[in-house]
């Protein structure tokens, strides 16, 4: 398996299981106005808020999205991290490989979790979705990530469960690894996943 310099994490889906938290919150938000999702329904909504307040009256989606990242907020402050992702953390570290979480959390709502979960440290960089004019699938925060590292392309990965996180990678030009567990086959497809061309995609932590 190649090695590199840098790895770039996605949070949401990829360290922390927080998909469940936000279909559900999402899909109260939704009974409201009488629409119902499933969870394979909205897992490709996920991150663009845009795509996710569609069905919403244009006047109410401000409301909707405000509400919803309040009921999601409440319990995203301690999510459970997926098997392995702090072993892996403290593996690369020790190694000597710069670290970067880029996403689309707020930076008053990922400081308190990555506290709590002792990750401060471990990462050398963090850029959330408030600190860039563009969410992925643009490629800011990666060229972001890679100017501050002073580190080539090929020699840096993104890793992601998302087609926003594979879609950052190739708009950046980078490799990419595709985060797939069991449980994502509920809200990600994976076929359409891999037409993004991942570099390599893993079932659990513990394969990398």
């Amino acid at each position: 398996m190649k090695t590199y310099d840098a790895y770039l994490f996605d949070w949401d889906g990829t360290l922390a299981q927080t998909l469940p938290i936000w279909v559900a919150a999402i899909q109260e938000g939704y009974a409201w106005y009488g629409i119902e999702a499933t969870a394979e329904e909205i897992g490709p909504l996920l991150g663009d808020w845009q795509a996710t307040s569609q069905p919403i009256p244009s006047a109410e989606r401000t409301h909707f999205r405000e509400w919803t990242e309040s009921m999601a907020n409440a319990q995203l402050s301690k999510p459970p991290l997926y098997e392995d992702a702090i072993p892996l953390l403290r593996a690369l570290k020790t190694a000597n490989k710069k670290l970067a979480l880029i996403t689309t959390t707020k930076r008053e709502a990922i400081d308190i979790v990555l506290s709590h979960h002792e990750l401060v440290l471990l990462f050398d960089l963090v850029i959330t979705g408030d600190e860039v004019s563009a969410h992925k699938p643009s490629p800011e925060g990666i060229l972001f990530a890679l100017k501050s590292f002073g580190i080539e392309k090929t020699r840096a990965v993104m890793l992601g469960d998302s087609d926003k996180d594979l879609g950052a990678a190739q708009n950046a030009g980078i490799d990419s690894i595709l985060f797939y567990p069991e449980s994502h086959k509920l809200v990600h497809d994976r076929a359409f996943l891999e037409s993004f061309n991942p570099t390599l995609t893993i079932a659990n932590w513990s394969e990398l």
